[in-house]
């Protein structure tokens, strides 16, 4: 997978431009990483294209959402009788409602992480 595609679907996922999403390259080649680690295989990837793509995406996203969650941002803005006020809580189970989706797109393609057979012995 292409990071550089990957952090043009991450930009267009979170609204930022080009170089504004370049700050966030680092944790979008891990996410990159993390999700083709999930595959069963390596060829799954090719077979997978757009929906890999928006899947590392989903995920540099969510971990964007994290980071901006517990950071400095503005969070509400006043003027005169008007208030605007950002809950990054719903912008944070957004993104991982988002990264929720995206992995279960690739479905079929992932190793199965929650799932465990034992035998028992009668």
């Amino acid at each position: 997978m292409e990071v550089q595609q990957v952090m043009d679907r991450f930009a267009l996922i979170a609204g930022l431009t080009s170089e504004e999403a370049a700050d966030w390259l680092p944790i979008c080649r891990q996410a990159t990483a993390e999700v083709e680690e999930m595959l069963r295989a390596p060829e799954c990837a090719a077979l997978l294209g757009d929906r890999l793509c928006t899947a590392c995406a989903a995920l540099t996203y969510y971990r964007y959402a994290l980071c901006r969650a517990c950071g400095e941002g503005v969070s509400s803005f006043q003027a005169g009788d008007v208030r605007i006020t950002a809950d990054q809580r719903n912008s944070v189970a957004i993104a991982q409602q988002l990264w929720r989706e995206a992995k279960a797109s690739l479905a079929g393609f992932v190793k199965q992480e929650d799932f465990w057979f034992k035998g028992v012995r009668l």
